[in-house]
């Protein structure tokens, strides 16, 4: 008790409740790749530094739009009206965000490791440099790379085996990674992803179909409109004269650099140009319903959030809608869906598939290190990860208390509180707590007196996880009716 000197009324606090774990967040992905900028008060000022962002609109604001589309052909009437085309994008950081939001996400940390250019190049070791931006980042629970899909097989597999041991180091995070675009049954995916780790880590397969964002302008249209098979102008399109001024000024500053002053200047152009040139604006209303491939990694996590949330970490997050997509860019026969989900080598793709009456679903849980039954499946290693960082968390306060057996049993029943909540919310198996996990701690069960004297405290806990029920057999009998 304070001594007090001058008399009046004193108020002092006791602490009645006890220690309890604070629960750290199972779905805050980090995002890696290129940005249109990284700017929140001057320029670069966001280049390889982790950012945590709320919403699309706030990524927005610090790293601009999506970098512009490259089309391939546009097909247009002899009327000048819009019959088909074909368009790519060469980055898909601002595309996998998209569909993250659009499938339930939250908030997220970006990391921009360049700018977009012209050659659509992407750089292994620069997206390696973000990857390693986030090791200091603790709260993060996720990763993934989308733009890792434009490099080389073996450039993506080298940068994916880095961002796996990172998640198996700090043993608090879980990667969703991408098979190449075109590795349609993940067999170059399989030779280069290696072996280690592969218990913190998920893939998915095929790519998705998505509607590309506004991200064509009169530059990506130049030399690209064929009118019944022979190239033709935007300005051969119209005749009045507001509409034909504006194309000369867009035509003289697509031959600049493009700097933000240009860059600027040719959007309020095109705006303009929208309003007064109808065929201009058929052409932008016909790209819009065309359909670009994107890695599904983006979708996942959103997903994963939006299970976690609604559910908890615990449930697989699998057999649950993929929202925001236009169509897969492969199906799969019930062969290929074997080869997916059981490889020889275990390293098993998650297959998304479209099922009449319920649109397109992810259709599997399971790690890359399927071979390995403890971590076989996505929500047990999750879940873990989670209890664990949770734990290890808000066990940092009995550091430096007294090593003995009053921290001891506080530190015992913390933890235990802590597991039987999970248990009561479903996330562990039996009918009775002591069935669903355990707790030791104390000298003769995890501790000896050479421990003690060396100051280390040791708890061991154990649980009994859920699993997905993948397969559920029906099995029907019928009888004759006698007579």
């Amino acid at each position: 008790m304070p001594e007090y000197l001058v008399p009046g009324v004193f108020v002092e606090e006791l602490a009645q409740l006890p220690p309890a774990v604070a629960e750290v967040d199972s779905a805050l992905p980090a995002f890696v790749g290129y940005t249109a900028q990284a700017k929140r008060s001057k320029t670069g000022d966001l280049r390889r530094v982790a950012q945590r962002i709320r919403s699309l609109a706030e990524f927005e604001a610090f790293y601009g739009q999506a970098a512009p589309g490259i089309v391939h052909r546009v097909d247009i009437d002899r009327h000048g009206g819009f019959q088909s085309g074909s368009m790519a994008t060469a980055y898909y950081l601002y595309d996998a965000l998209r569909l993250f939001y659009a499938n339930g996400g939250g908030d997220c940390y970006i990391v921009s490791v360049g700018g977009f250019s012209a050659s659509g190049r992407v750089s292994g070791s620069a997206l390696l440099g973000g990857v390693q931006v986030l090791a200091a980042v603790g709260e993060v629970s996720l990763l993934l790379c989308p733009d890792a899909a434009a490099l080389s097989a073996a450039a993506r597999g080298s940068l994916q085996q880095a961002v796996l041991a990172q998640c198996a180091g700090r043993r608090d995070r879980f990667a969703v990674v991408d098979p190449g675009r075109d590795d349609r049954l993940g067999v170059g995916f399989r030779q280069e992803i290696g072996s280690a780790n592969l218990g913190y880590g998920a893939a998915y397969a095929p790519w998705l179909l998505i509607h590309p964002a506004p991200c064509v302008g009169y530059a990506q249209l130049r030399g690209k409109l064929f009118r019944q098979g022979e190239p033709v102008s935007l300005a051969e399109l119209t005749s009045d004269p507001a509409a034909q001024a504006l194309l000369d000024q867009l035509e003289t500053l697509s031959a600049l650099p493009r700097r933000a002053a240009v860059v600027a200047e040719m959007a309020r152009l095109e705006s303009a140009l929208a309003e007064c040139c109808p065929p201009y604006r058929d052409l932008q209303a016909g790209i819009a319903t065309l359909t670009v491939p994107c890695p599904p990694s983006g979708a996942v996590v959103g997903i994963y959030a939006r299970v976690d949330r609604e559910r908890g970490v615990w449930k697989a997050p699998a057999n649950v809608v993929v929202n925001g997509i236009a169509g897969l860019a492969a199906a799969y026969s019930r062969v290929e869906l074997e080869s997916l989900m059981n490889a020889g080598n275990g390293k098993t793709i998650n297959p998304i598939r479209q099922i009449a009456g319920q649109g397109w679903l992810v259709w599997g849980a399971r790690t890359l290190a399927s071979h390995d039954n403890e971590w076989l499946y996505v929500p047990v290693r999750r879940l873990c990860s989670q209890l664990e960082a949770s734990i290890r968390q808000s066990t940092g306060r009995f550091v430096f208390e007294p090593n003995d057996a009053g921290t001891w049993l506080r530190v015992r029943r913390m933890i235990e509180d802590y597991l039987l909540q999970k248990w009561q919310a479903g996330a562990l198996l039996g009918a009775r707590p002591e069935q669903a996990f355990f707790v030791r701690c104390g000298l003769g069960q995890t501790m000896t007196a050479q421990d003690i004297g060396a100051g280390r405290m040791i708890v061991e806990f154990g649980l009994a996880a859920v699993r997905p029920a993948e397969f559920i057999v029906l099995r029907c009998a019928f009888e004759m009716q006698a007579g």
